[in-house]
């Protein structure tokens, strides 16, 4: 349990495709937030094992991934950390409901990056235990406004976020 708000929360992002997962991270780190990011729930797994993990305050899975999904690694992280903040953050429509019994919140890809920056705003503002209800949290759509009301913010970070990840792309870096 948090007991004081966080000045930079931590955030693990696991998804094995590797240029979404580096666009997150980059826009992430753009609204202020240090991030690591593991290519797969392998490489999670091997973060948990070097201690790594301990650091953590969310944790953002993907659902669909090879070898594992993102309910059972979130029952794994939460076994190591547990008062770990755990979004799936995913694509899938049909997750079975008895296996999200390890997930604080739910926000789905087609929502869109600001909702899921605006849940991890959440939870670091907060800074309380996890909901008490069975099912997971879902917040409302965040229609990509800032606090401020101002929608253009939103989609110059992401552009920024974008522009960099091309970058870095083409210089191999």
């Amino acid at each position: 349990m948090f007991s004081e708000q966080l000045s930079e929360p931590r955030i693990l992002l696991v998804d094995d495709e590797p240029q979404p997962l580096e666009l997150r991270a980059q826009i992430m780190k753009l609204h202020g937030f240090s991030v690591l990011t593991a290519e797969g729930p392998m490489k999670a797994i091997s973060m948990m094992a070097e201690k790594a993990i301990a650091k953590i305050h969310v944790a953002i899975l993907d659902y669909n991934m090879p070898g594992m999904n993102g309910c059972v690694l979130a029952e794994r992280l939460r076994s190591v950390v547990p008062d770990l903040r755990i979004i799936l953050y995913s694509g899938a429509v049909d997750i079975p409901q008895g296996e999200m019994k390890g997930i604080d919140a739910l926000v789905s890809k087609s929502d869109g990056i600001a909702c899921l920056i605006a849940q991890i705003t959440q939870y670091a503002r907060v800074g309380t235990d996890p909901p008490s209800t069975s099912r997971p949290a879902r917040i409302p759509i965040f229609r990509g406004r800032t606090d401020d009301g101002d929608p253009r913010l939103v989609v110059r970070l992401m552009n920024k976020a974008s522009m960099l990840l091309r970058y870095h792309s083409t210089r191999g870096t």
